[in-house]
């Protein structure tokens, strides 16, 4: 059928950015553990929170990159 393979390449992202939500939600609860762990006061260092944002994301950009690579071959 025409299309199919958009759909299911789609679907892929769908699963990948899913994933990656979980991910990100344990990173940052783990960030919030480790700070509670040494003491670091979160209201006063709230950039700390950006970390596991932007690896959540650069996560999955780079999970995006290999399935095209892998598509491609």
């Amino acid at each position: 059928m025409k299309g199919t393979g958009d759909r299911h390449l789609i679907i892929i992202y769908i699963y990948l950015a899913a994933g990656c939500v979980f991910i990100g939600i344990g990173l940052v609860f783990l960030t919030l553990i480790i700070c509670n762990y040494f003491e670091i006061d979160i209201v006063k260092n709230f950039w700390i929170l950006g970390i596991p944002v932007i690896a959540t994301l650069l996560i999955n950009v780079l999970l995006i990159e290999v399935v095209q690579w892998i598509r491609r071959k």
